[in-house]
């Protein structure tokens, strides 16, 4: 009699288990929620997860806290996400930076060892100067740069990044050889044109926008198919005769082996928080334009989007990392 009432129970607990989803999402989240920056405060990544925090903290129930560890073009910071514990506890952005320093870094990231959660937005590439440089088109800047190779410096987000990637497939269509000087992240070397101590940077529309506002760069162009909602005046590449569109695509990520109930908390969690009119109005302004790709759909996407980057890395000779 004992024995068929711990079977009857033992039946009545799978079931409960099957119903629930199992015991990894009963509780989740019961304490805070880390996302760590693999970056400088002030860009692309960290103020799209800033941004998030207090409505996934609403939704979750719990605070989410956003920490910065930038260093190596955000291998540092990455490289520490892919071993943390996969408990949904520790996330953090992925983006094109990440994604292309799997094949641009000597100690490579690896996408197999992070689960996407979910796009969140995208930033085009840019051509910006200082805005003491004599140059007011995209074909000035292109003239001189032709007539004195290696005279302009350009600053990138850390070598092997999102805009180091940018500028090379920049030079390459426009004929021209810049000096790539690389900084903590996209803040860092932003401050470095403004500053006047860099000529130029490929960095993207959200993390130049403020500057430009502020008249301390000049936005020459912009690497996107038609022109961006807070630069309305500024010409898209393609008009100028230059073929490059190029965006830096940024989403949220978990360690490999994060229970799928979890990631799909998280991706909800982030879906509803984007559709909060503040939250769309901060990023829109900013110079983001918003695209939620979910959980599934993000993770079919990176697969496709993988093998070009692999390609765009190899066709600049850029790819350094172990060959896979």
């Amino acid at each position: 009699m004992i024995s068929r009432r711990i079977v009857i129970l033992s039946m009545i607990g799978v079931g409960l288990f099957a119903m629930t989803g199992g015991y990894a999402d009963a509780g989740f989240p019961d304490k805070p929620i880390t996302i760590v920056v693999p970056w400088a405060p002030g860009g692309t990544a960290d103020l799209m997860s800033r941004t998030l925090a207090k409505p996934m903290s609403e939704e979750l129930k719990q605070p989410v806290i956003v920490i910065n560890k930038p260093g190596a073009a955000g291998v540092t910071g990455t490289l520490e996400l892919e071993r943390i514990a996969p408990d949904g506890y520790t996330i953090g952005p992925y983006s094109i930076s990440q994604a292309l320093t799997q094949y641009t870094s000597p100690n490579p990231t690896n996408l197999a060892n992070i689960v996407p959660i979910a796009e969140v937005m995208t930033t085009y590439a840019t051509l910006t100067v200082n805005a003491g440089q004599p140059w007011n088109t995209l074909g000035e800047f292109i003239a001189f740069a032709k007539a004195n190779p290696g005279k302009i410096r350009n600053a990138n987000s850390g070598k092997g990044a999102s805009s180091h990637i940018f500028a090379e497939a920049f030079d390459k269509i426009a004929g021209i050889k810049e000096i790539h000087v690389p900084f903590g992240g996209y803040a860092p070397s932003v401050s470095a044109v403004a500053g006047g101590h860099i000529e130029a940077t490929c960095t993207p529309v959200a993390d130049v926008h403020a500057m430009a506002k502020a008249g301390k760069v000049r936005i020459l162009a912009v690497a996107a198919e038609e022109r961006q909602e807070p630069i309305p005046m500024v010409p898209t590449m393609k008009e100028l005769k230059i073929n490059l569109v190029i965006d830096n695509w940024v989403g949220l990520a978990a360690p490999r082996g994060t229970p799928p109930e979890i990631i799909d908390i998280l991706d909800k969690a982030i879906e509803k928080s984007l559709k909060r009119p503040e939250v769309t109005k901060t990023l829109r302004d900013i110079g983001y334009v918003i695209i939620y790709r979910n959980h599934t759909a993000f993770s079919e996407w990176l697969k496709t989007h993988d093998v070009y980057l692999r390609g765009l890395c190899d066709s600049l000779g850029l790819w350094i990392a172990p060959r896979k």
